[in-house]
């Protein structure tokens, strides 16, 4: 955490990702963006699949009316979602010095939330493979309230390519990719999901995989979970996906090819 002097009174900001609660995400998700900062953000971070085919990408222009108004209201709705600013307090900061503390201290936070991570770099520990994309552990509560150790899925590297989850069982891809497409289409969808998937792969020491304790744990964690942790689930997860659904959509075309061949009497 930093401190940030605001009309001489210091308050906590965070300056990392593992400042920042889960929780603290979904208030910041919650505060929305306004119209224009959206469309400037959209242009610079957005996914491409969300671009419609032939759409121009334009300039965005933030108009002077929108620095004056629109912006400065839009800040203290962050600023109260991240700080304990009061809004006597915030009353007395110009809509200059909002927009300044904003681009210095929290806009960083607002395009990750926004755009899953944008700007997130894990860093490995000392005792870590250079190459390594998250802890080794981390320390949580359980389903029970007693905290305790939860293991990140292994990873392996063959040849130059870094292969997460390499040990994870069938099911728990199937779990996770059903969960992640399903997040696409809710606001905030990959927030909503991002404690269920954790307490689906942190797991204890040799525990194999249990709905029911997941989704027991994934309540616990809503409050428990920073946003280090959650990156680094979501991104090694997200890597892994690509590759799952590649590699399943290759079968699905051979065992199509094969079908029409007549070769897959094992088919139903």
């Amino acid at each position: 955490m930093v401190e940030i002097l605001i009309n001489e009174v210091a308050h906590s900001a965070p300056s990392e990702w593992s400042d920042i609660s889960l929780s603290d995400a979904q208030r910041v998700f919650e505060c929305g963006l306004p119209a224009e900062l959206k469309k400037l953000y959209d242009s610079f971070f957005a996914p491409t699949e969300k671009i419609k085919d032939g759409e121009e990408i334009k300039p965005v222009q933030l108009t002077q009316k929108f620095y004056k108004n629109t912006f400065p209201k839009w800040i203290k709705s962050v600023l109260f979602a991240l700080t304990d600013i009061t809004d006597k307090e915030l009353k007395r900061v110009s809509q200059d010095d909002r927009i300044r503390i904003y681009n210095d201290c929290f806009e960083w936070i607002v395009i990750g939330v926004r755009y899953d991570g944008v700007g997130y770099k894990y860093t490995p520990s000392e005792d870590q493979d250079e190459n390594a994309e998250h802890p080794v552990s981390i320390i949580l509560p359980d389903e029970n309230g007693k905290e305790c150790e939860f293991f990140y899925p292994p990873s392996i590297q063959i040849m130059d390519k870094v292969r997460p989850l390499y040990l994870e069982p069938f099911i728990t891809w199937h779990e996770i990719d059903d969960l992640m497409g399903a997040a696409v289409d809710i606001d905030a969808g990959n927030l909503k999901a991002a404690s269920l998937c954790a307490a689906i792969l942190l797991r204890k020491k040799d525990e194999e995989y249990n709905e029911a304790i997941s989704l027991r744990r994934s309540l616990v964690w809503e409050t428990k979970l920073d946003m280090q942790s959650i990156w680094a689930v979501f991104f090694c997860t997200q890597k892994q996906l690509t590759l799952f659904s590649q590699t399943t959509l290759l079968k699905e075309k051979q065992v199509q090819a094969l079908s029409r061949k007549g070769q897959c009497g094992f088919l139903v």
